[in-house]
């Protein structure tokens, strides 16, 4: 008899063990799938591959800078429309331009353009400084945040394109450039609703190729 209540007793024991601590835990495949995704997601790798694979692959699809500018002026709304893209609730446009253009200018803030022959307008800023933001992740319409595990892993991404551009394209803009040399370029820009006057109009390049005055 103390033998059969010591073995309920014991049981009854594991049993409460078990349902606080279970041998087994059972995670949905993919939860478990993104976990294991998020964890071997490299964003330095990621994004050298992204740059040389698709983003400077695709510099043909960038819109025309003196194009897009020109529509902005005559009609702000209709342009950010047809040439550019907003993310989610943002109000901000993200716009992939393109273009070459004369320096008439060159300042701690960037390298200024005109776009136009015998007009000393600055309508481009190619900026020379450290970056922030998501412009160029964004900028191109390439990426697809819902394709990445988490958003740390988008984020990461986003600085890591930055960095390309700080260290393969800054430095050189920050030597070469100088008045009235030529540059082509390619881009991404970022315009905020409220901005009524965009010129310069700040463009992070991805590409730029600079010819002596």
């Amino acid at each position: 008899m103390k033998r059969a209540v010591l073995a309920v007793i014991a049981l009854g024991l594991l049993a409460g063990i078990f349902r606080f601590v279970p041998l087994f835990h059972f995670v949905p495949l993919k939860q478990e799938q993104g976990r294991q995704a998020a964890a071997e997601f490299n964003p330095t790798n990621f994004a050298a591959a992204f740059w040389n694979d698709r983003l400077l692959k695709s510099l043909d699809r960038a819109a025309d800078a003196g194009t897009v500018l020109a529509a902005l002026s005559a009609d702000s709304p209709k342009a950010r429309t047809q040439f550019g893209r907003t993310l989610g609730l943002s109000s901000a446009t993200l716009f992939f331009l393109r273009g070459t253009g004369r320096v008439v200018s060159v300042t701690k803030k960037g390298v200024s353009l005109a776009l136009k022959n015998g007009d000393d307008t600055a309508d481009i800023l190619l900026p020379t400084g450290l970056l922030f933001g998501n412009t160029v992740r964004d900028g191109t319409g390439l990426l697809d945040a819902s394709t990445f595990p988490n958003s740390q892993n988008f984020n990461d991404l986003s600085a890591e394109l930055n960095r390309i551009v700080e260290t393969t394209l800054l430095p050189q803009l920050r030597e070469k450039a100088k008045v009235g040399a030529k540059i082509s370029f390619a881009g991404c820009a970022e315009i905020a609703e409220d901005d009524a006057d965009v010129k310069p109009l700040p463009v992070i390049p991805v590409a730029v190729k600079l010819e002596s005055p």
